[in-house]
């Protein structure tokens, strides 16, 4: 019961936040994350390599599509404000 409503708020609220093997991680989570990508990776970006960085670090939960659109939904996010110098 705990899961459908989580997964129906991540469908509603895609890109806010996913669900890991043990936490909720929100877009200010994945941004600490990547910055620790960026300096584990001298500074250099690939969103392939961040992306399975991303998933070593936080455990997605793959049982939902929509929890793997909105995982995939922030990455992008993330990547375009890291390009816009935002």
């Amino acid at each position: 019961m705990k899961e459908e409503i989580i997964f129906k708020l991540v469908k509603k609220f895609s890109g806010k936040f996913f669900v890991g093997s043990e936490n909720i991680f929100l877009k200010k989570d994945v941004k600490k994350i990547f910055y620790e990508f960026l300096k584990r990776n001298n500074f250099k970006y690939e969103k392939n390599l961040f992306i399975k960085f991303l998933i070593m670090s936080t455990g997605i939960n793959i049982y939902d599509f929509h929890n793997i659109d909105s995982f995939f939904e922030m990455v992008e996010k993330i990547s375009l404000e890291y390009v816009k110098g935002e």
